[in-house]
């Protein structure tokens, strides 16, 4: 029985990583067809690429501009599968910016309001991107970290145990590195 769970849960899984590719990737046939038929639904789609590429590159003010349009776009899509990715990746970028100019404690509000996020098909089974929680737990803000970590056990069930084992860690001290890949694979 646990066996064709786990088959089921890793096929729902592959499932949900192939369509996310196939409606974020550039240039395929989806954005051909969202930019036709909605320029706001594929703005929508499209941004959280765009928002990645300024924060690789450390372009603060556009990824600023980009997270504040991604954040005002998911109020037209509050019912899109895609709606909590845009809310957790949005804040998560602001925080991140707020992080890399010296202002942790604007990063931590960031970090609670990612946290928020009702979830999304991708982050509910692969978690959420937990850089800037690593930086701010880096830092020293275990608080605001272990509230974030309670809040995306929401959504992300399958790593509800590993991440209470996390907090505990935290709570005693210990310090860690936090990576979804490797709290998804590596948990206790």
């Amino acid at each position: 029985m646990k066996s064709n769970i786990l088959v089921l849960a890793i096929a729902v899984s592959v499932l949900a990583v192939v369509v996310y590719l196939v409606i974020t990737s550039t240039g395929g046939v989806f954005d051909a067809v969202a930019e036709k038929y909605s320029p706001k639904a594929y703005r929508f789609y499209s941004i959280s690429k765009k928002l990645e590429r300024a924060l690789e590159t450390d372009a603060y003010a556009d990824s600023v501009r980009l997270a504040t349009e991604y954040l005002a776009l998911a109020e037209d899509f509050k019912d899109d599968w895609n709606y909590g990715n845009a809310l957790h990746d949005a804040n998560a970028a602001l925080g991140m910016v707020a992080m890399r100019q010296g202002k942790p404690s604007v990063a931590a509000e960031y970090l609670l309001k990612a946290g928020n996020s009702p979830g999304s098909p991708q982050m509910d089974s692969f978690g959420p991107d937990l850089q800037l929680a690593d930086s701010l737990l880096a830092s020293g803000n275990r608080t605001v970290v272990i509230e974030y970590l309670k809040r995306i056990s929401q959504f992300w069930a399958p790593e509800a145990q590993t991440i209470s084992s996390v907090i505990e860690k935290i709570e005693h001290g210990e310090m860690i590195r936090l990576n979804r890949f490797n709290m998804c694979c590596h948990g206790d």
